[in-house]
C-alpha cells in the first residue's frame, strides 16, 4: 500500500521520528509510518494524520505525546526465552564468566534495554533463580527500560496470555506462573521483584548515570532494537553501551544488528565467539581520546611569503590549557573513564580537599563499578564540607546500588534537610520506597519532585543530573507515580 499523505511530508517526519527515538523509517516504510500515525491520531487528540503531524513538526516536545506516539510506532513482539541459543549461552559462558571475575561481595547487573512487555528480564530473573552456585547469595540487579509506557504497565502487571509461552517448557510454567481467573498466567511475586521496570529514550536520554541506575552494567541485552535505528543513531547508542558496561562486561544484539559499523564506531567492544549468539565483550585497554582530524601544524606555504617590509598581523593567542578539572569532566562526558580519573587523581593529589574533584572521581568510580571506592570518595567529600548536598545525594546513590537501604535513606534525607528543593534526592528517595514496597511514601516523594520540576522550563538541563531535561525527569516522576498507584 502507498503512503496517502505526500511523501515529503512523510519524510520529514521520518527525519522528526528518527531524531527523538532513533526509530528509522525508510522511503519503502513510509506506508507503515503513516498507519502508525493515523492509529496514533485519535487518541493525541487529532483527527487525522495529517494534523498530528504538522502538530509535532510545529511545536515545542512533548514528552507525554512522544511517548504515546512510540507506542503506535514500536511493535515490541517478545515471548518468554525467545532464543534459547542467547540463553544457553547466558547460563552456561556468560554468567559463570562473570562469577568467576567478581568479588564475593559484589552484584551481577544486567540491563534489558529495549524490554517490550517484560518477557525477556522476566526470562532472565527465572535463570538467575536457578542459576550456579557461585551466583548464589549475590545481589542480583535486573533493569528493564522501554520507550513505550504502555508496554512498561503490562510488565509490571507480570500477567500474560499464551502467546509469551510458545516456546517455552511446561515445567517453566508450572514453577513460576500461577493461573488468574480468565485463564491467563500471573508470575510469581518473588520473580517480578527481581526487576526494575523504568521509562528510557535510547537516544535522547543520559546514561551510564547512577540517576538511572545505568552504570557499571555486567550484562546488557539489546536485541531487535537497533535494527530499527538510524544508522548513526545506532552507533551513538552503542558507545553509550559501551560505557555503561564495566571492564569485561557483556553486550548481546541480534543477528541482524551485528554487521553495524561498530568495530571502527565503538573501540573497546571486540566480538565475542559463542555459539549461535552475536556477543561482545568490553576490553579492558585504555580507549583513545577523540582527536581532531589534522595535527595543529603549519602546513608549507605554496606560495613565496610577502615582502619583509610587510608587516605580519599579529598571531592568535595559544588556546588556554584545560585545568584538570575541566579536562576530567570533558573525558568523563565521552564515557571515557579511566581517562577522566587519571586527571582527578592528578588535581586531587595536589588539592586533596578539593570537593568537586572528589565527586566527579566518585561518579568514574561508580560507572566503572567501584561502588566502594565511590563510597569512600563521597565521604572524604562531606568531611571536606559536611553541608554539600550533592556529596550526601551521592553517597545515599551509592548505598542504594549496594543494597544498603537504611543508609540510604539517612543519606538522602540528609541531602534533603539541607536543600529541601533538591529534585534528585526526592526522585531518589521514591525510588528507594518503592522498591521497598513503601507505595504512598514513594508517591509523597515523587508529588513533590514533579510540583518542583514544574518550574523549569522542559528543556532546561538541571545541575548535576548527567545531562537529564526538566521535561524528562517530570515525566520519569510521573511515570513512577503511575507505578505507585498499580502496586
Amino acid at each position: 500500500m502507498s503512503p496517502v499523505l505526500p511523501a515529503p511530508e512523510l519524510e520529514e517526519f521520518s527525519a522528526f521520528v528518527a531524531g527523538r527515538t532513533g526509530l528509522h523509517f525508510p522511503r519503502e516504510r513510509l506506508a507503515d509510518l503513516e498507519r502508525a500515525i493515523a492509529r496514533a491520531a485519535p487518541e493525541l487528540g487529532f483527527a487525522d494524520a495529517g494534523t498530528c503531524i504538522r502538530w509535532f513538526l510545529a511545536s515545542p516536545p512533548d514528552k507525554e505525546r512522544l511517548e504515546t506516539l512510540a507506542a503506535h510506532l514500536t511493535v515490541g513482539e517478545t515471548y518468554f526465552f525467545r532464543n534459547k541459543a542467547d540463553f544457553d549461552a547466558i547460563k552456561n559462558i556468560i554468567l559463570p564468566a562473570l562469577a568467576a571475575g567478581k568479588a564475593g561481595d559484589e552484584d551481577v547487573r544486567i540491563w534489558s534495554a529495549g524490554c517490550a512487555t517484560g518477557e525477556e528480564p522476566y526470562s532472565i530473573a527465572m535463570l538467575l533463580d536457578k542459576c550456579s552456585p557461585e551466583l548464589k547469595g549475590r545481589g542480583m540487579s535486573i533493569l528493564a527500560t522501554d520507550i513505550n509506557t504502555r508496554a512498561l504497565r503490562e510488565a509490571g502487571r507480570g500477567v500474560y496470555g499464551d502467546w509469551s509461552f510458545r516456546e517455552v517448557p511446561r515445567h517453566i510454567k508450572e514453577i513460576y506462573f500461577t493461573k488468574t481467573r480468565d485463564n491467563k498466567l500471573a508470575l510469581l511475586p518473588r520473580i517480578k521483584k527481581m526487576v526494575d521496570f523504568s521509562y528510557l529514550n535510547l537516544v535522547e536520554d543520559s546514561y551510564p548515570s547512577l540517576l538511572t541506575a545505568t552504570n557499571a552494567m555486567d550484562l546488557i541485552l539489546c536485541r531487535n532494537v537497533l535494527m530499527y535505528f538510524r544508522q548513526d543513531l545506532a552507533e551513538g547508542v552503542l558507545r553509550k553501551f559501551q560505557a555503561a558496561l564495566k571492564d569485561g562486561g557483556w553486550l548481546i544484539l541480534t543477528p541482524a544488528e551485528g554487521p553495524l559499523t561498530f568495530p571502527a564506531a565503538v573501540p573497546g567492544l571486540k566480538m565475542a565467539q559463542l555459539p549461535g549468539l552475536t556477543a561482545y565483550r568490553k576490553t579492558a585497554e585504555q580507549q583513545p581520546v577523540y582527536a581532531p582530524l589534522f595535527a595543529a601544524e603549519a602546513l608549507e606555504p605554496v606560495l613565496p611569503p610577502p615582502p619583509a617590509a610587510k608587516p605580519r598581523p599579529p598571531s592568535p593567542p595559544a588556546a588556554p590549557e584545560k585545568r584538570p578539572l575541566e579536562e576530567a569532566r570533558t573525558l568523563y562526558g565521552l564515557g571515557l573513564y579511566p581517562e577522566a580519573a587519571g586527571e582527578l587523581e592528578t588535581l586531587l593529589a595536589a588539592e586533596p580537599r578539593n570537593g568537586a574533584g572528589l565527586l566527579l572521581l566518585a561518579r568514574v568510580r561508580a560507572n566503572q563499578g567501584r561502588l566502594g571506592e565511590a563510597g569512600q570518595l563521597c565521604a572524604k567529600a562531606i568531611e571536606t564540607d559536611k553541608l554539600a548536598p550533592l556529596a550526601h545525594y551521592l553517597l545515599g546513590t551509592i548505598f542504594m546500588e549496594e543494597g544498603r537501604g537504611s543508609e540510604a535513606r539517612m543519606s538522602l534525607r540528609k541531602a534533603l534537610y539541607l536543600a529541601p528543593d533538591h529534585i534528585l534526592a526526592l526522585l531518589a528517595l521514591g525510588n528507594l520506597f518503592l522498591r521497598g514496597g513503601a507505595s504512598a511514601q514513594a508517591s509523597r516523594n515523587f508529588k513533590s519532585a514533579a510540583a518542583l520540576l514544574e518550574r523549569h522550563s522542559p528543556e532546561e538541563v538541571l545541575p548535576d543530573s548527567e545531562g537529564m531535561t526538566a521535561g524528562r525527569l517530570v515525566a520519569a516522576a510521573r511515570s513512577a507515580l503511575t507505578r505507585c498507584a498499580d502496586d
